[in-house]
């Protein structure tokens, strides 16, 4: 746990911050591009896929800007999103390659499911698990422009997966003069980067290229720490092994978008080979992930008048993942490969028949061809695949429409609904079982409902009275553990919200954002990897169960003397088991509080110094029932002390000439040894696998 004195410490480094050269206020120019006041009418898209002022949302509302990214230095997306109040890291070294995140004190292990994840409008799903896995689209942060967080259930707009909210990253809307972009990265931990980004704007025609590669070594640490008790023999490696060499993480990213008048054009490929620990620890040069991911976007957008307006979109998804694990000797043969292809079309129109009314509607039409699994170890335990038939699709139809009311000025009401439907498919095992087994698959018709008030006392506060719901459906990688398993099929999960939000910016350099919510879960879908002593590995998915949680979101932001920014922010949140037998069982993976701080100040010659710090709660493991009294176990590791980690960020541009900046991050100041639950997928660290310590990355870039 950390100790007092750090804590201490952060905050005299705050007040230093605060302190420190005042005689300079006067000199620069003002650092903000608007008044905090005016954060309120900053129009985003992500909530109704329309602009629309933060104010009249029917949602909670985070904006990410690229000077904010420049500011605090972030050097990855994961780093930003453990930055978003709600949001906090569990990093399970997963097979999927991905960085997972719990929510609003809800988490799904295994998976990164609960929030839907778009580039540049564009759903970054991954088919066979309905999940995000971050090296899907691999994205550097120097290519972010900004980044929309709407939290609450977005389902009525995003469908499927959009359980707690939705995050819009984009990267083709550069306001910069300076549009151009080359810079290089060296780090702790061999760490390096390289992007650049070239970018035209003319009246018709606008395009954006970003290129980017990234390497690092990753961590390297004894298992010890993570293990409290011997390997068996058979694993080919003890506990004071360590992880050298066998996380390393290295991505090449390439992404164009275009303009040209009324049309639209984005294309992305990226390749990711990250090092996994999954299931039971690796040996030799860690186990392999390869995934490459590619997108194709096409897009027409036109204001027909005043009262109509029309967005398309045809996209293409392809995406393989390839994992060549090493387990109990480096020579071992163990292959997972997934592939999956998608297509979709979606059609928004949006209608302003009267002054006082807005229609939003839509129709999406996604198809995927094709999905195969194949996987195969040197025991012979595994050789087989997953798929659906050659001539058999998934196919998903939805409509969704939100009216938008506005019976007198101060008032806006708001009520959406969505309807989505899955036709029946079949899931195909070959080569597992005795004979080739298969089983088809049928969805009932969802129906997915959202209503809002929005009230504004005056321009400086608005209330907002919130209530939503949104499902995840089962994927049809969770659909192929039943017929394994032979089980009966799965429900949708379910999530019901309501949420106040209060908005406040009484004065031009403060603004003060409130929620108070209650989410309550059902049919929680939860999907594991069990490593049985002898070192088999299975999987299993089941109807979880049902919990609650109440929570409240304070965020704070001021600006003092023009120069310094100050953003408090935190959560608290408690869930409670309401499976039955399991309600006097406390949940795991649920920090109660989170707390986010942050400070930045500019100094004269276009210097700016920002902290900015996390503190999380702490937690506990999964409780693991071993009898018929759900009471009857314990917990899959041990529980997890609360942290807190200090990160600092110098920035100096127009270093010598216009457009050239240096920057010096440092991650993790204290050293402070982070421990994440221990999960299904890694249950041998029963101490919980340990997150990053102490980094530094320095970065020289051009713009120009």
């Amino acid at each position: 746990m950390f100790g007092f004195k750090k804590l201490l410490v952060s905050f005299l480094v705050l007040i230093f911050v605060c302190m420190f050269s005042s005689h300079a206020l006067a000199q620069e120019e003002d650092l903000l591009e608007m008044s905090l006041e005016d954060l309120l009418d900053m129009e985003v898209e992500t909530a109704s896929k329309t602009k629309e002022k933060i104010s009249e949302i029917p949602a909670s509302v985070v904006v990410i800007t690229r000077k904010e990214i420049e500011k605090y230095g972030y050097s990855t997306l994961e780093e930003i999103l453990e930055n978003i109040t709600g949001l906090y890291q569990i990093d399970e070294c997963s097979w999927t390659g991905s960085t997972n995140y719990g929510v609003r004190g809800f988490f799904s292990a295994g998976q990164f499911n609960d929030l839907a994840i778009l580039v540049n409008g564009v759903n970054q799903v991954e088919d066979m698990y309905n999940s995000y896995p971050i090296v899907k689209f691999g994205l550097p942060v120097e290519a972010i422009d900004r980044i929309e967080i709407v939290r609450g259930p977005m389902s009525v707009i995003y469908g499927n997966g959009a359980f707690f909210g939705a995050i819009n990253i984009i990267t083709n809307q550069s306001g910069d003069e300076q549009n151009n972009l080359l810079s290089s990265s060296l780090g702790t931990q061999k760490t390096y980067k390289i992007f650049t980004r070239v970018a035209g704007i003319s009246d018709d025609f606008r395009y954006f290229l970003n290129g980017a590669v990234y390497g690092t070594d990753g961590l390297d640490l004894p298992y010890k720490k993570m293990a409290s008790t011997p390997f068996p023999e058979f694993w080919g490696l003890n506990q004071d092994d360590n992880t050298k060499k066998q996380l390393e993480n290295h991505t090449k990213y390439v992404n164009f978008s275009g303009n040209y008048k009324d049309f639209s054009l984005d294309m992305t490929f990226n390749e990711t080979e990250k090092e996994i620990l999954s299931g039971v620890p690796s040996v030799g040069k860690g186990s392999l992930l390869n995934a490459t991911s590619s997108n194709v976007a096409l897009g027409y957008q036109k204001d027909f008048s005043k009262m109509i307006a029309f967005d398309t979109k045809f996209i293409y998804h392809s995406y393989r993942l390839w994992s060549d694990y090493e387990y109990g000797h480096e020579d071992y043969f163990g292959i997972n490969s997934i592939t999956t292809n998608s297509y979709e079309i979606e059609a928004n129109i949006f209608v302003h028949p009267l002054d006082d009314l807005d229609i939003n509607a839509g129709l999406l039409r996604k198809t995927i061809t094709n999905i195969r699994n194949h996987v195969t170890h040197e025991s012979g335990i595994t050789d087989g695949y997953l798929l659906i038939p050659v001539d058999d699709e998934i196919i998903t139809n939805a409509f969704f429409m939100q009216i938008n009311y506005n019976p007198f000025e101060q008032l806006k009401l708001i009520s959406g609904v969505r309807l989505e439907k899955i036709e029946e498919y079949t899931v195909e095992i070959d080569n597992i079982f005795p004979e080739k087994t298969e089983r088809k698959f049928k969805f009932d018709t969802e129906i997915i409902p959202r209503a809002a008030v929005i009230y504004a006392l005056n321009h400086k506060n608005v209330f907002k009275f919130l209530y939503g719901q949104a499902i995840k459906q089962p994927a049809m990688g969770e659909n192929a553990d039943l017929l394994m398993q032979d089980a009966k099929d799965l429900e949708s999960a379910e999530i019901k919200t309501f949420e106040i939000n209060y908005m406040s910016a009484p004065v031009s350099d403060f603004i003060a954002n409130l929620s108070i919510f209650r989410n309550e879960l059902d049919n929680l879908i939860s999907r594991e990897m069990i490593a049985k002593p002898d070192g088999e590995l299975f999987v299993r998915s089941s109807n979880a169960g049902k919990m609650i949680t109440h929570g409240i979101e304070l965020g704070l932001k001021l600006s003092i003397f023009q120069k310094l920014e100050i953003d408090l922010s935190g959560s608290y949140q408690k869930s409670s088991n309401e499976r039955k037998g399991f309600e006097d069982i406390d949940l795991g993976y649920a920090p109660e509080f989170l707390g986010y701080c942050k400070a930045s100040y500019q100094f004269p010659h276009r210097i700016t110094l920002a902290v900015s710090g996390n503190y999380v709660d702490q937690m506990l493991s999964k409780w693991e029932q071993s009898g018929l009294d759900p009471e009857d176990g314990k917990r899959l590791g041990d529980k997890i002390d609360a942290y807190f980690t200090l990160n600092a960020n110098l920035r100096i541009d127009d270093l010598y000439k216009k457009g050239l900046f240096l920057n010096i991050k440092g991650s993790n100041l204290f050293d402070e040894e982070i421990h994440y639950p221990t999960t299904a997928v890694n249950a041998w660290a029963d101490k919980g696998l340990i997150g990053k310590g102490q980094e530094f990355l320095v970065t020289v870039g051009w713009k120009f």
